[in-house]
């Protein structure tokens, strides 16, 4: 039987409690008011676990909340601001914060994963009804972003390596929603999920394919009430011809994005003192005010925190892969979650924006702390 610290447990439930908040609340702008409890709540856990944080990838998280809040003083030369300046610096430092509260949570007491866990489990459900709730209609889901919070959890799922049908399921009903979703982004990376479960736990066998047909079927089945069947048929169409272009429509024009920040915003980037620590957090939206982000976390980073934010990047994703190699050579049971961790983040680095849309990203930042933490026990 499992026990969990009373105390801890209730205090990290509501620190969860207000990431449900600002990933799933409705009303505009809500995950800016959200943003400031949550890095206080996390701040103070922070400071009650009281550890040394070693791991020199969460020394890398540090690095860019310095530089978060020396760039956020481009808050002060915008004139339409979207919250105030708490909430906007809280914002754009709510992936590292996660991170590392949940990396001293677990080096503290590692009792706490399991409680991590199954509130991951419960994200990952609320995650489904959100996915349906976004759209009523089964042929306008090719506009929903909701998949993110479907994929997002898995790593921190794929944890616990005795469970091995349990992953499954998940991956299965994973696979469904992405193909539901429309989204090439989705397809591909629960397709790259599939490789490394299938790669590093056991060859592809007989009753394992009969399991994935049957948890499909079963999760098929309780989709139908709420497709809408007679747009069925065209939404697959839909996917078909997405598919067959992935090569010739630019990315759904990511390619254009990336063009014109090269032709019209790269000057901005070689300002002094933009150049070193860039034009803050979200910079890309108020020079266009219609435009969220470049969907690529290299040249957000870049034109948002400059030099200084690329570099930490880089040395992020270089300790990741590191420290990915690390596990394989041991052949740790960490291998898959945090490879696939791994590969989320450098995949959504490069057609999404891990760094600017963290109502989407957290827990992906809740996986690497947990992951992390783990590690250092």
């Amino acid at each position: 039987m499992i026990k969990f610290p009373l105390f801890k447990s209730l205090i990290i439930c509501l620190w969860f409690s207000l990431i449900l908040l600002l990933v799933f609340g409705s009303g505009v702008g809500l995950h800016y008011k959200v943003s400031p409890f949550l890095v206080l709540l996390s701040t103070l856990i922070i400071f009650y676990n009281n550890q040394k944080i070693r791991s020199k990838i969460i020394q890398t998280l540090l690095g860019f909340i310095l530089i978060s809040f020396i760039t956020s003083y481009h808050y002060f030369l915008h004139i339409d601001h979207r919250a105030s300046y708490i909430s906007y610096f809280c914002y754009s430092i709510t992936g590292f914060i996660v991170a590392i509260t949940t990396y001293t949570t677990i080096k503290k007491d590692r009792r706490m994963i399991n409680v991590i866990y199954y509130l991951m489990i419960l994200f990952f459900i609320i995650g489904i009804f959100r996915f349906f709730r976004a759209s009523s209609q089964i042929a306008y889901l090719h506009a929903n972003t909701a998949y993110y919070f479907i994929l997002m959890p898995l790593p921190c799922l794929l944890i616990k390596s005795n469970q091995r049908l349990f992953h499954i399921s998940l991956l299965s009903v994973a696979t469904i929603l992405s193909v539901l979703s429309i989204k090439r982004g989705a397809i591909i990376s629960v397709f790259l999920l599939w490789c490394i479960y299938f790669y590093y736990t056991f060859k592809f066998s007989k009753k394992s394919f009969l399991y994935i047909c049957a948890t499909m079927l079963i999760v098929g089945l309780f989709l139908v009430p709420k497709v809408n069947i007679s747009n069925f048929s065209e939404s697959a169409t839909q996917l078909e011809e997405r598919m067959s272009l992935i090569g010739e429509d630019g990315g759904s024009g990511r390619d254009a994005i990336i063009k014109s920040f090269f032709e019209n915003d790269f000057n901005d980037v070689l300002r002094i003192p933009e150049l070193f620590i860039g034009n803050g957090f979200e910079g890309t939206f108020y020079k266009y005010k219609v435009l969220s982000s470049l969907h690529n976390d290299f040249l957000e980073v870049t034109f948002c925190l400059g030099l200084v934010g690329l570099i930490l990047l880089c040395i992020l994703y270089y300790r990741l892969i590191k420290r990915t190699r690390s596990l394989y050579r041991c052949n740790s049971e960490l291998i898959i979650p945090y490879i696939s961790m791994v590969t989320l983040f450098i995949f959504f680095s490069i057609i999404g924006c891990n760094f600017n849309y963290y109502y989407l990203s957290l827990p992906l930042f809740l996986s690497l702390g947990i992951l992390e933490g783990i590690y250092s026990i």
